[in-house]
């Protein structure tokens, strides 16, 4: 008899568990069961092609938060090594050295404390970050990669008063364009970012668009850039 209630018991539990795991996977069975299978409709085809590319989005959204936390963690080490080097080289007088090596600071994290501080003391706080907004404008393909990663994640429009076109970063690390009105529009996702300009694409990679200090700019080819409207960081 306790053998018996033994093998119903744990057969009763191994079924739960498959349940729970079955109710949970339901929703995703159309998906991965029929992805490569003839759809019957239009509408079937676009339904499953836009199930498929949201799972995709999410997959890649995921990869890009994990790369953008390591990036992060990278950079505080970074900015760690340069700000002793640079904390030497002022103890010892070499005023233009440890310069040179906050500005590398200010070029990561341009809100770094410490660096603001030393140049703020010797006054040249403006001048350094003007020669950093400068050299973020004048970037090539081949170093975009090298630069330091982008902190804002909001960009509002100004020049139309009552408009609510905007840019935001989600939490998934896309960004998600707001029309005027305040409708959500396009998907996006990063192509190269710095402290404070990003470059997206929507998934099609037909429009891109190019988010500054002041304005953003789109381009259907990624050469021939337009204004597209004045603006700023609010996050």
């Amino acid at each position: 008899m306790e053998v018996a209630y033994r093998l119903f018991y744990s057969s009763s539990q191994e079924f739960a568990v498959r349940l729970s795991i079955f109710v949970v996977l339901f929703p995703l069975v159309p998906v991965f069961v029929f992805a490569d299978e003839q759809a019957k409709t239009v509408e079937e085809a676009m339904e499953r092609m836009s199930a498929l590319v949201e799972i995709a989005d999410k997959k890649l959204a995921t990869a890009e938060n994990k790369h953008q936390v390591a990036i992060d963690e990278i950079e505080q080490q970074a900015i760690g090594w340069l700000v002793t080097i640079a904390r030497t080289h002022a103890g010892s007088g070499r005023i233009a050295e440890a310069s040179k090596t906050y500005a590398k600071v200010l070029e990561i994290d341009l809100e770094n404390p410490v660096a603001r501080k030393f140049f703020e003391a010797i006054g040249r706080l403006d001048e350094i970050e003007k020669e950093i907004a400068e050299g973020k404008e004048n970037f090539s393909p081949e170093v975009k990669e090298k630069r330091p990663a982008l902190k804002k994640v909001e960009w509002r429009r100004t020049d139309q008063k009552e408009s609510q076109h905007r840019f935001v970063r989600l939490p998934n690390g896309l960004w998600q364009e707001i029309s005027s009105d305040g409708k959500p529009q396009s998907l996006l996702v990063v192509v190269a970012q710095f402290p404070d300009l990003v470059e997206l694409r929507d998934r099609t990679g037909k429009l891109m668009v190019r988010i500054h200090d002041s304005a953003f700019y789109y381009s259907s080819d990624g050469k021939n850039w337009k204004s597209g409207a004045l603006g700023r960081w609010v996050k």
